[in-house]
């Protein structure tokens, strides 16, 4: 059987280190980042994230876990972060 993947958010906080959160919770809090999505009954996981792709977020993750990184993070090295976090 065939499991879901689980999407997560990575943003950079107030105090400049990366923070990841669950997308959809995050979206919902942060709907500046979400301008052309209305969440409402029937919203899915993949239109969240093909929004927040055409607003320049990178995609990177496992089967298991994708992680959304925001354009902001990208230069904080995230993606050499995030190998290292998968790789132990």
């Amino acid at each position: 059987m065939d499991r879901k993947a689980s999407y997560y958010v990575v943003v950079l906080g107030n105090n400049g280190k990366l923070e990841e959160h669950p997308m959809n919770d995050w979206c919902r809090k942060h709907p500046e980042h979400t301008p052309h999505l209305e969440f409402k009954k029937g919203t899915t996981t993949e239109q969240v994230m093909v929004n927040l792709l055409k607003q320049n977020w990178v995609a990177h993750g496992t089967p298991e876990k994708i992680r959304l990184v925001s354009p902001d993070a990208i230069g904080t090295r995230v993606l050499e972060v995030l190998l290292e976090i998968e790789t132990g």
